[in-house]
């Protein structure tokens, strides 16, 4: 039988900053990415059998962040910084997180955000992050906006201003940043400028 549930709760079913708004996915979200104002999205943001679904909430004294509700029992903060996290991020300022899409199986997710969340993060600048609840712990979280071979400095300068897409498997992710994140040329000889 069917059984009405609140989505926006933490493991113990208390609700997750009951007074500063939750959304599904980014519903209702707007934010501001380097000077350009975003509206919020919910796009895969339900898996197809209802047993993953992804909202931001803003608990009281924090920041924004994503979470994952799993299959009604269990809560995962999926924007927080990882627990291996010993050099510069453990010291990072908290800061807020975009939902940008889910894979439509509701195993990875993505999101934006200007607080270092991994070793390899070096700056402050908005970065695009996947979680992939299919890696063993301690491996989910993945800076995509890292930059790729020939990046002269991986981990620092991204600037990432959006995303255009997430295909539907959650294996390629189109997105735009001012950061040069390689220095390799494309087929037509051309390589990326800041």
């Amino acid at each position: 039988t069917p059984e009405l549930q609140l989505v926006d709760v933490d493991n113990s079913g208390k609700m997750i900053g009951p007074n500063n708004g939750s959304g599904l996915g980014a519903q209702g979200v707007e934010t501001e990415l380097n000077g350009t104002k975003v509206d919020g999205t919910d796009y895969q943001a339900v898996s197809p059998n209802g047993e993953v679904i992804y909202f931001t909430a803003t608990p009281t004294e924090g920041v924004r962040t994503v979470y994952a509700r799993i299959a009604g029992k269990e809560t995962v903060a999926v924007s927080e910084r990882s627990p291996q996290c010993t050099e510069a991020c453990a010291e990072a300022e908290p800061a807020a997180a975009l939902y940008v899409g889910a894979s439509s199986d509701g195993m990875k997710v993505f999101f934006t955000t200007s607080q270092p969340l991994l070793n390899g993060d070096t700056d402050h600048t908005t970065d695009l992050y996947e979680y992939d609840f299919s890696e063993p712990a301690g491996h989910r979280l993945i800076q995509i906006s890292r930059g790729g071979p020939g990046d002269l400095t991986p981990g620092h300068g991204a600037e990432v201003e959006g995303v255009v897409n997430v295909s539907q498997d959650g294996s390629h992710i189109a997105f735009t940043a001012k950061g040069v994140l390689t220095s390799i040329p494309n087929g037509l000889g051309q390589t990326a400028t800041q």
